[in-house]
């Protein structure tokens, strides 16, 4: 599920709790989502591509992703 710039803090806790019952991944670009908590990975691009996730969303989520992709992500 891509979360998208401007989602009120709500409708990001909502985009979550979908994800979760559908085990269904959350992204986003906007990276203080997943810094508040509602949305798994963000990706950051500037100079350099920054992947972040929060790993109290990620435990939730009951996602597993491969070892060699947690490699390259920063947890939160």
């Amino acid at each position: 599920i891509f979360m998208t710039e401007g989602l009120s803090a709500g409708d990001q806790a909502k985009a979550l709790d979908k994800g979760v019952a559908n085990q269904a991944l959350t992204v986003t670009t906007s990276i203080p989502y997943v810094q508040s908590g509602n949305c798994v990975l963000g990706v950051d691009v500037g100079d350099n591509v920054n992947i972040l996730m929060n790993g109290a969303s990620y435990a939730k989520s009951k996602l597993d992703f491969d070892a060699a992709f947690k490699f390259m992500i920063k947890e939160i």
